[in-house]
């Protein structure tokens, strides 16, 4: 679970380097998902998780720092 809410068959996630520039998307993530951030440049990123549900969807974002 992330924030509460189950991550369904069909969420999509993408991260955002502070450029605005796609370093990383895929597509029916699992639940506990392990991302390998070691090719991502030190900065600021943003992420997006869009999770399918019955009146749409619902979409969390937030950020992290990579150092």
């Amino acid at each position: 679970m992330f924030a509460g809410i189950k991550i369904e068959r069909g969420s999509k996630l993408e991260i955002i380097d502070a450029n605005g520039k796609k370093v990383y998307s895929k597509e029916n993530i699992l639940e506990k998902e392990t991302i390998n951030c070691s090719g991502f440049s030190s900065g600021i990123y943003f992420y997006k998780i869009s999770i399918p549900i019955e009146s749409g969807k619902e979409t969390l974002q937030g950020k992290f720092v990579k150092e």
